[in-house]
């Protein structure tokens, strides 16, 4: 993947987006997305989820979370 995403850089085609399935725990699987639609899924989260059982410190502890 790190062959790729510099093979992007070099020719001026790298979009930030990356999918959440393909991303290592070290990726910003978030910075692909405009700050106004992270910030309505972490609304959303605090919704669905207010006791944050789906985050880094609820029960499912692995993968990416909104936080």
């Amino acid at each position: 993947m790190s062959r790729l995403r510099d093979a992007a850089i070099k020719h001026g085609i790298l979009h930030p987006f990356v999918y959440m399935n393909y991303a290592n725990t070290r990726e910003d699987v978030y910075a692909g997305y405009k700050a106004e639609n992270v910030a309505r899924l972490k609304d959303i989260r605090k919704e669905i989820d207010p006791k944050g059982i789906f985050t880094s410190q609820g029960l499912c502890n692995v993968y990416f979370k909104l936080s």
